[in-house]
């Protein structure tokens, strides 16, 4: 698998060309999708904006995208 729940992803090799490119959000485990294998729920602030609340991807098609956590609070440095 090349992403879990809870991953940043973008989106790659889709016949959809719409939706190449797209960084998503993988929602959940959707289970097997005809001919494509494995896939994710995931979801993007353009496809909500479309009126999809989100959509099976397959995990073929995506990239987890790594780097340094995104938080709504600020953490203040420990000091001793």
């Amino acid at each position: 698998m090349n992403v879990k729940a809870g991953d940043m992803a973008i989106v790659t090799g889709s016949p959809v060309p719409e939706i190449n490119g797209q960084i998503v959000e993988v929602l959940s485990l959707f289970g097997e999708l005809l001919g494509e294998g494995l896939a994710w729920l995931c979801t993007c602030h353009s496809m909500r904006d479309e009126g999809y609340p989100s959509l099976p991807i397959p995990d073929s098609m995506l990239r987890p995208i790594s780097g340094v956590p995104v938080r709504d609070e600020q953490l203040d440095e420990v000091t001793a």
